[in-house]
């Protein structure tokens, strides 16, 4: 199935396409803006969703140490300086 959106009509019509043919539009409200903390799906960690957060050194993570494959991460502590990343506050 492939998921649609006709942004020219307001509010927007989405429908599904599918092989066999294609869904009746329904109506979904989008708000112009929402924001909110980047929080990746690969953040989730035993169970836990965690934000995007960076040390000021800009390449260690906030999260349990080892948590993510790859890369550093360790937990804060007092006194440390973080960066949460968030999306969608405009322009």
């Amino acid at each position: 199935m492939r998921w649609c959106r006709r942004m020219s009509q307001r509010p927007a019509a989405d429908y599904g396409d599918y092989a066999i043919g294609t869904s009746a539009p329904y109506t979904v409200t989008v708000n112009p803006t929402a924001a909110g903390l980047l929080a990746p799906g690969y953040l989730k960690i035993g169970g836990v969703q965690y934000v995007g957060a960076l040390f000021s050194d800009w390449q260690t993570f906030v999260a349990p140490p080892g948590a993510i494959s790859g890369y550093a991460s360790r937990r804060a502590r007092p006194g440390d300086v973080i960066v949460i990343y968030g999306i969608g506050f405009g322009r």
